[in-house]
């Protein structure tokens, strides 16, 4: 059975970041924001405001069996910040 981590906050997003990036870049990009260093699957976000000059976006994912190789546990539930 798969171990997975819902997800969801809030990223801060230079809106050249958005418009230079494909969108798998654009999502690998907001997932890494948000996780620190982790992809999430199962994505969906959506664009909420500005904040001194960047782009909010509120997104939520899933991790799935991350750390299974290298014999890790990770217990990610829900985390709701603004990363600047």
């Amino acid at each position: 059975m798969e171990e997975a981590g819902c997800v969801e906050g809030i990223v801060a997003v230079d809106v050249r970041d958005i418009l230079d990036a494909s969108f798998k870049e654009f999502v690998d990009a907001i997932s890494e924001k948000l996780t620190g260093r982790y992809l999430l699957q199962d994505i969906s976000f959506s664009l909420i405001g500005v904040r001194n000059g960047k782009a909010l976006v509120e997104l939520n994912g899933v991790v799935r069996n991350l750390a299974m190789a290298a014999g890790a546990t990770l217990t990610i539930r829900r985390v709701k910040y603004v990363h600047r």
